[in-house]
C-alpha cells in the first residue's frame, strides 16, 4: 500500500511535510520565500525536489516551512540512509530551489488558496464597501494576490461604483483610495496572512473580468508601497 505524507504543525507556526516521521534533515538546504500557504508551498517544492533527486538512494524527502520577519524560510532536504554524495546532492538541491521559474510557480500555486477569496466573483456576489470619503456607493468585485518575477506579492483590489460612470472626476473619489489601502486592504491582508509589497487598487464604472480591456468603461488605479501598516502612495 502506497504511505501517505505526514504532516505536523509545530510549536512556534512551523509546518512539516516529511515522508517519515519523526524526520531527519542529513540533507538540508534553506531559502526564503514571501508569507503564502505554508501546506501548498511545501507540497509544490517537495515534488520537484523529488523529481530531482530520487535517484539518491535511502533518500527520504522533508520540508519544514516556518514563518520569519520578512515571510517564510523553507527547509528542504530530508533523511539520508547510508553513504550518499552530500556535496554533490546540496547543490542540486540549491539549484532546484534557486530555479526562477520553479519558484514563480511554486509561489503561484501557494498564493492559489488566496487568489480563491474573491476571483471570479459574479456582480452579485460582490461585497459592499461603506465609509468612503467620497460617499460614493461602492462594492469589492475581486481581490487578488499575484507573484511576481523576483519573489515579490502584489495584492490587487478590483472595486465598483456605477456613479463614476457620470461627470465624476478623478479628484472626486481621490480621497478613497488611501482610505480604502489602510481601512479595507491592509486589514484583509493581515487577516489572510498575506505580505504583499504593493497594493493596486482599481475602481470602475462596471465590472471587467481581470486582464480585459473595455474602453467605454471608466477606470481609476492607484497603488501603494505597503511598509508595516503603512501605505505609501506610488506612481502606478
Amino acid at each position: 500500500m502506497k504511505r501517505a505524507w505526514i504532516e505536523r504543525e509545530e510549536e512556534g507556526g512551523a509546518f512539516v511535510h516529511a515522508r517519515r516521521w519523526p524526520c531527519r534533515f542529513d540533507l538540508s538546504v534553506s531559502m526564503e520565500f514571501p508569507r503564502v500557504s505554508r501546506r501548498r508551498l511545501a507540497r509544490a517544492v517537495r515534488q520537484d525536489m523529488w523529481r530531482a533527486l530520487q535517484s539518491l538512494r535511502g533518500f527520504s524527502p522533508a520540508i519544514r516551512v516556518e514563518p520569519v520577519e520578512d515571510g517564510l524560510r523553507l527547509e528542504a532536504g530530508g533523511q539520508m540512509d547510508g553513504r550518499w554524495p552530500k556535496a554533490h546532492a546540496e547543490a542540486r538541491l540549491q539549484a532546484v530551489l534557486g530555479d526562477p521559474r520553479l519558484r514563480a510557480r511554486w509561489i503561484s500555486w501557494a498564493s492559489a488558496l488566496v487568489l480563491a477569496l474573491f476571483a471570479g466573483q459574479s456582480a452579485e456576489a460582490a461585497e459592499p464597501i461603506s465609509g468612503a470619503p467620497s460617499g460614493l456607493g461602492m462594492e469589492l468585485h475581486e481581490f487578488l494576490v499575484e507573484p511576481q518575477g523576483n519573489g515579490a506579492l502584489w495584492a490587487r483590489f478590483r472595486m465598483v461604483s456605477p456613479e463614476i460612470a457620470t461627470d465624476t472626476g478623478f479628484q472626486t473619489v481621490e480621497a478613497d483610495f488611501p482610505w480604502f489601502c489602510e481601512t479595507q486592504a491592509l486589514p484583509r491582508l493581515a487577516e489572510a496572512g498575506i505580505e504583499a509589497s504593493l497594493a493596486v487598487i482599481s475602481l470602475s464604472s462596471r465590472f471587467i473580468p481581470f486582464g480585459e480591456s473595455a474602453p467605454d468603461v471608466v477606470q481609476f488605479f492607484e497603488a501603494f508601497r505597503l511598509e508595516g501598516n503603512r501605505c505609501i502612495w506610488e506612481v502606478f
